[in-house]
């Protein structure tokens, strides 16, 4: 990351909004558009803009006039919560694959560069994305400028698009009034959707709340198990704590039982946390779904495979 650049583009953001140096939160208007914008500073720092979504873009009583037309435009849940973010060989081999599905716009440049993630119906998606000035805006945000993702119509109502990694060689002059004009042009855009009705039950997220309290538990269950079941010698007290020791005892090794539960834990997590996860397609982050359900049934079943096996030999 180049601070140099950072800066750069931070003080021509400053002065665009007509703001004080240092000021990490500010808002500035582009066309019309109010757009709020956040820095956040050190290691990880970031810009994030933001603009009201159903504001400015056309209102639901307008049809998009853009590829594609509607008799009348559609409604769907709110907030849509539409993230788009660069494409990559991953998205692309689990599209293959059949594992994950992501609306398609039909804009070949777009759809090659750009990944829909939403549970949003895909008239919604459409209808939204229609606007050629929109997807040509996203690109050069997402592709263009490195921008790490665009929310379109997240959880607080806003179009939100941040820049996490500023990988300019040298600072652009007036880069600052093209991003903002560029995100202005993007909220312009993008045709409102009238809220209607509720959400689907997300049983995918459910599933994964679930195995993730069980894994919680499950840890706490094997850790203080251990202490408790082990037999008198294999623990030992100290001001730090205690602690299991591997050591002899009655002729075993007080660690034997956890190794052993380890050992049978580790294909039987593999194979349980795969057969969990295979249910999980046709959605636009089913693999990233199916990676979390795997890797916590993965751990449940190793935590389990440790409880009973020192249940058995202690």
């Amino acid at each position: 990351m180049s601070v140099d650049v950072e800066s750069a583009l931070m003080i021509e953001l400053r002065a665009l909004a007509g703001v004080p140096e240092g000021q990490t939160q500010f808002l500035l208007t582009r066309r019309g558009v109010q757009i709020s914008v956040t820095y956040s500073g050190g290691s990880s720092s970031s810009i994030t803009f933001s603009a009201a979504y159903g504001r400015y873009g056309a209102r639901t009583g307008v049809v998009a006039a853009g590829y594609r037309t509607w008799s009348q435009p559609p409604r769907a849940p709110r907030p849509l919560q539409i993230e788009l973010r660069r494409e990559t060989a991953w998205n692309v081999k689990n599209k293959a694959a059949g594992i994950d599905r992501e609306v398609q716009t039909w804009d070949p440049e777009f759809d090659k560069s750009v990944y829909i993630d939403t549970s949003a119906p895909d008239n919604a998606v459409s209808f939204v994305l229609s606007q050629q000035p929109a997807r040509t805006a996203a690109i050069t945000l997402l592709v263009q400028e490195q921008f790490g993702s665009i929310t379109i119509d997240d959880s607080e109502g806003r179009i939100t698009a941040s820049l996490t990694t500023f990988v300019v060689v040298a600072p652009k002059p007036n880069r600052g009034a093209f991003l903002a004009d560029t995100f202005a042009t993007l909220v312009l855009n993008l045709p409102t959707i009238e809220g209607y009705g509720t959400k689907p039950v997300n049983v995918a997220k459910r599933a994964i709340i679930v195995l993730a309290i069980t894994a919680a538990a499950g840890f706490l269950v094997q850790f203080f198990s251990s202490f408790a079941l082990a037999p008198n010698g294999c623990v030992s007290h100290d001001s730090d704590g205690s602690s299991l020791n591997c050591v002899e005892v009655n002729g075993q090794n007080c660690c034997t039982p956890m190794l052993l539960g380890m050992l049978w834990g580790l294909p039987a997590g593999a194979f349980f946390g795969w057969l969990a996860s295979r249910p999980f397609v046709g959605r636009s982050n089913s693999s990233t779904t199916r990676i979390a359900v795997l890797l916590l049934v993965f751990a449940i079943t190793m935590e389990s495979s440790c409880t009973i096996t020192e249940l058995v030999m202690w």
